[in-house]
């Protein structure tokens, strides 16, 4: 090959392309890392998530119940326990696939969720207690 009147050896061209190879291989693997990472952050937000809305789900259906039981102590009308009975299956439902949700995909957290049961049933115990001493 010439350049300006001279020639370019021909290791001289081999070593270039060598290195230009290594670069391209070198930001090939740099860029798979960074999409690996990315990767496992985006399914790491997904369970977060999930928990989030377990969560807030799990806590309305909570607070519908206990709106229900309240309204039902106040008035003594029946629409209120059936929309009292609505919001306990709702809880029992919501809860356990929250439950499950989190024991496959955060056994870390699995210890937190399984303290939750008897706390949620002792708060249901209360609610039916008061409306049958009404």
């Amino acid at each position: 090959m010439k350049i300006t009147g001279r020639y370019i050896p021909q290791r001289v061209e081999l070593l270039s392309l060598l290195v230009a190879l290594g670069l391209v291989l070198f930001i090939a693997v740099l860029s798979y890392r960074a999409w690996a990472v990315f990767d496992r952050r985006s399914q790491q937000i997904d369970i977060t998530q999930q928990i989030v809305d377990g969560t807030n789900a799990l806590l309305s259906s909570i607070t519908d119940a206990e709106t229900a039981q309240r309204g039902f102590l106040l008035t003594g009308e029946d629409r209120y326990l059936q929309a009292h009975q609505q919001a306990l299956a709702r809880i029992l439902a919501t809860f356990s696939a929250f439950r499950n949700t989190i024991a496959s995909r955060r056994p870390d957290q699995a210890l937190r969720v399984y303290a939750l049961e008897p706390l949620i049933r002792r708060e249901l115990d209360e609610l039916q207690q008061t409306i049958k001493l009404r």
